[in-house]
């Protein structure tokens, strides 16, 4: 007989804005001119084109997750062309479905992840992807979820900042170290902070444990594991800064993110350890073919996040990554027609 763990279904959850659509772009010109208080690098193009076509991610999602139960491809009304809507295991969610009324048209990713949770018949296991993070092998349940909650690493790594984007972060940090859980957060967590599965990474435990409270956390931009009833309770309680970022239109300085569920949850202990071996990030940029298939040898590595931000790539490199992937995966997946 089956485990319950193994019987209990997992959703997968991703975020997609075609740029190409050109009745969008307009759209976002439009208000982008009458928006206060944008900050240049979270409005540009690079935040809304896609580099590696989307339909690679279903494929790999099909080979290397069959067991998933369904897909949510949130949009603001965009869909492919070539997707497959009449596919059993998808359901495309318009932002107007989970978002305020008042709050759309929306260009803030942020914003749209604080909806995510109330998603209709998502299930209480999910993760929440981007469209420019992919699972490359395959992947069990327990790789993301054990013992109905997520997995994840609490690796706690001093917050330096750098650009607008740190403020976000910055924000989402006011939150937890004002939240009642952060006392006696490293005695609760105390075989979790100082895994072996964390390998040398242990060395920042050791000097951040020193403070009061938490200056900041390892980031792995990868897909991240939610218990439903987890981010509902969160978006519940900071439920000001939620609505506060739900309503700008476009990435703002006072924004929250998603993390901050996260976040909670790594001081709250309500999480399951993972090492963070089984991830890799990367930028597009030239050689970066090179780098993906020494990536693609290692079965060890699960999740990947190819991430387009780099201001200029030239044609000859998005080229040969589109090329990488169609020889990985060659073959249309059942959710292209």
């Amino acid at each position: 007989m089956k485990s319950k763990e193994k019987d209990s279904p997992i959703d997968f959850v991703v975020t997609w804005v075609d740029s190409q659509d050109k009745a969008w772009l307009a759209e976002k010109s439009a208000y982008l001119s009458h928006e206060k208080q944008v900050v240049d690098q979270f409005a540009d193009d690079r935040r809304y084109r896609e580099e590696v076509s989307f339909k690679y991610w279903f494929r790999s999602v099909e080979k290397n997750c069959p067991w998933v139960h369904k897909i949510y491809l949130v949009t603001n009304g965009q869909i492919p062309e070539w997707l497959n809507t009449d596919n059993p295991k998808l359901s495309v969610i318009f932002h107007k479905q989970i978002l305020d009324q008042k709050a759309l048209p929306t260009f803030n990713s942020n914003a749209i992840e604080m909806g995510i949770a109330r998603i209709p018949d998502l299930v209480e296991n999910f993760v929440l992807f981007n469209d420019d993070t992919y699972v490359i092998h395959q992947a069990e349940r327990e790789f993301f979820f054990k013992k109905g909650l997520p997995r994840d690493e609490f690796i706690l790594y001093p917050s330096i900042p750098r650009d607008d984007f740190d403020r976000i972060v910055f924000n989402d940090l006011l939150l937890v170290n004002n939240a009642p859980e952060i006392k006696n957060y490293k005695r609760r967590n105390l075989t979790k902070l100082f895994s072996l599965n964390y390998g040398v990474k242990l060395i920042w435990q050791l000097f951040s444990l020193l403070l009061p409270g938490v200056s900041g956390f390892r980031n792995p931009h990868i897909p991240i594991s939610y218990n439903k009833h987890q981010f509902l309770d969160i978006e519940t309680r900071f439920h000001e800064s939620f609505v506060q970022t739900e309503f700008h239109r476009f990435r703002n300085n006072e924004d929250i993110s998603h993390w901050v569920v996260r976040y909670m949850r790594l001081i709250s202990g309500q999480f399951v350890v993972r090492s963070p071996k089984g991830a890799e990030y990367l930028s597009i940029e030239d050689g970066v073919v090179d780098i993906l298939v020494k990536i693609f040898r290692h079965k060890g590595v699960k999740l990947l996040c190819l991430n387009d931000d780099k201001a200029n790539i030239s044609d000859d490199t998005l080229h040969e990554v589109n090329q990488f992937f169609q020889k990985q995966y060659p073959y249309k997946s059942t959710f292209e027609v």
